[in-house]
């Protein structure tokens, strides 16, 4: 089986891309995967709420599991992207040397207790192996003055189908994605476990659902078909970012997330709560999905015929421009095979 390119989660683990995949200038953001988008504008939301309410121009945040790979290879953290105006860092267990990034097990952080304003984690959780979870939210928690923002796709039979569905289509081509083996091997995370350890922890939070999983699925299943071009997916991420995302915090939905007051911090969790909850203004545009994709596709299918068809017109050129240069030179061949010939001892007549 082959591992289909992976562009919507963390590299593999002790990878460290070339200093040259380093990013040197901020991507555009809505050209990001739509998942991955989608987390960190919610990180974003969560972050002004508690600037609001703590009355803090400037938040330190951390990002547990934050190193990621934009779809061309450079590397990135996208947290240091969405929150320009926050002391924000990130650890992960990838190799890399950039700034703001330290090397580190998310149960077992090198930071002194209460040492960042927010921490947050965005879909990591399923990826540690299930006796290590209770561990990793705790360090969370011990490294957190005043949340944690904990989101991840959590065990339920909709995302088990369609997480079964999008590796059935893989395996149909011979590929395989190993972030999602993973889920499989760990097993998604127990949203119950999780309000268990919480509710004895005596730890107040409010949840909400991120990524409508009708939508989540049709977009992944683009994004994971081998061969896609990479321009094409940024501009359908665009469309997608620009004119869905708003709209995708709903059920049925891919993943869920936690936003973890600490004592003495849990007012902040209605303002949370209030902007969380909030809907798209009545006019905003919620253009039917499948037609505006459909549209979308055949817009591009369409430039792809163009683009065949100018190949096409090229590569006949092409040939006929070889074909007179090889006449040519089959020519320029024939006159010089029959000017020795001539010049042959006793052939006089030329044959």
């Amino acid at each position: 089986m082959r591992t289909v390119r992976d562009d919507s989660e963390r590299p593999a683990r002790d990878e460290a891309p070339p200093p040259a995949h380093i990013m040197a200038q901020p991507p555009d953001l809505l050209t990001l995967p739509f998942d991955q988008f989608q987390r960190y504008t919610a990180v974003a939301q969560v972050a002004d709420a508690l600037r609001a309410v703590s009355g803090k121009p400037r938040l330190s945040v951390l990002d547990v599991g934050g190193f990621h790979r934009t779809p061309d290879g450079r590397i990135m953290l996208p947290l240091v992207q969405f929150l320009p105006s926050d002391w924000a860092m990130a650890t992960d267990v990838a190799a890399g040397v950039l700034p703001d990034y330290i090397r580190a097990s998310g149960w077992a952080l090198p930071f002194r207790s209460e040492s960042f304003d927010l921490v947050v984690t965005c879909d990591t959780l399923e990826h540690l192996p299930p006796a290590h979870r209770p561990a990793f939210v705790d360090e969370l928690l011990r490294v957190a003055a005043c949340a944690v923002h904990l989101m991840a796709p959590f065990d339920n039979v909709q995302t088990q189908r369609a997480e079964q569905i999008l590796r059935d289509y893989l395996a149909t081509g011979g590929y395989t994605h190993r972030q999602l083996e993973e889920h499989f091997e760990q097993g998604l995370p127990s949203v119950l476990q999780l309000r268990r350890q919480l509710a004895e922890r005596r730890l107040a939070a409010v949840e909400f659902a991120d990524g409508y999983l009708p939508n989540w699925l049709a977009m992944i299943l683009l994004h994971l078909t081998p061969g896609t071009s990479l321009d094409l997916l940024a501009e359908l991420d665009r469309f997608y970012n620009r004119h869905f995302s708003p709209d995708d915090r709903r059920e049925p939905a891919y993943r869920r997330a936690f936003v973890i007051a600490k004592p003495g911090s849990e007012d902040l969790l209605a303002t949370i709560a209030q902007t969380l909850d909030s809907r798209p203004a009545a006019n905003f545009p919620r253009p039917d999905f499948a037609a505006d994709l459909a549209s979308l596709l055949n817009q591009a299918q369409r430039g792809e015929h163009a683009r065949l068809n100018s190949l096409e017109a090229e590569n006949a050129r092409l040939r006929g421009v070889v074909e007179g240069y090889e006449q040519g030179r089959f020519m320029r061949f024939m006159r010089w095979l029959h000017d020795r010939r001539t010049r042959l001892p006793g052939r006089s007549d030329g044959r």
